[in-house]
């Protein structure tokens, strides 16, 4: 899914760009459902090791991760921040900080691009559109 490889891009990118190494070790596989995020986290927790901050590829696994955390009273955002992308409502609820994309313009190009393809017009130009951080809970300040 191209939405997985652009998610993974930007965060490595940012990671390169701000001096930070990529650390293999903490990285877990998800199926944007929330009990995989939930089982990353309870790996991280019985090999004794996880990281200061947990960056997840959706909402749902950030949540998932939150829950197993916290049963184990391993406090977000004071041992472990972590957060999610999409702000979902969930998110809201949850006070999981996470990264917006504006989904009506997303929905927007969307069907616009459908609608092309449909027409036999195929564009293979990248679209981007702006993201923003909503910051609550679970990340220390």
């Amino acid at each position: 899914m191209l939405n997985n490889t652009e998610r993974f891009s930007a965060f490595a990118d940012t990671l390169q760009a701000n001096g930070i190494a990529f650390d293999q070790t903490y990285y877990y596989h998800g199926n944007y459902r929330e009990k995989s995020g939930y089982q990353a986290a309870k790996l991280m927790i019985l090999s004794n090791d996880y990281p200061e901050v947990l960056v997840c590829a959706n909402d749902n696994m950030a949540i998932g991760a939150m829950k197993a955390f916290e049963e184990h009273r391993i406090s977000v955002p004071q041992h472990i921040s972590i957060t999610g992308f999409d702000d979902s409502d969930a998110a809201a609820l949850a006070g999981l900080t996470t990264i917006k994309i504006p989904r009506y313009e997303s929905g927007f190009l969307a069907a616009k691009e459908l609608l092309e393809l449909i027409k036999g017009n195929v564009n293979r130009d990248t679209v981007k559109i702006g993201a923003s951080i909503i910051w609550r809970q679970s990340v220390r300040s």
